[in-house]
């Protein structure tokens, strides 16, 4: 459980929702050369997370590395499930492939299982 705005006990997808509709109105880039700017959108996040969570600045960086660990892992499972859901919608291992910006061949060996 979570404290958020002086609440104990507000759930990590509350938290997760707020956050998101904090941050609705910064703009995120999609293409790989603005990748600094997505790093920086996510810093946002965690940094957000962290003031939820604690007011103690060395709590503060471990709890923005904890966030981070989170999102890697959870990022992890929303893109399994992102491709499982663009193959049963019909998109070829070749559409998967560009879309991670690697080969039909290794999206299909990454995923397939």
């Amino acid at each position: 459980m979570l404290e958020y705005e002086g609440q104990q006990g507000v759930t990590a997808p509350h938290a997760a929702w707020e956050l998101g509709a904090a941050l609705a109105d910064h703009p995120v880039p999609v293409d790989g050369r603005d990748g600094a700017a997505v790093a920086q959108f996510i810093r946002m996040a965690a940094d957000a997370w962290a003031a939820a969570k604690t007011e103690e600045s060395t709590d503060r960086a471990l709890e923005r590395v904890r966030f981070l660990r989170l999102l890697e892992r959870g990022a992890g499972v929303a893109l399994r499930d992102a491709v499982v859901d663009a193959r049963g919608s019909g998109a070829s291992w070749a559409g998967v492939g560009w879309a991670l910006n690697t080969s039909r061949q290794s999206a299909y060996e990454r995923f397939s299982n």
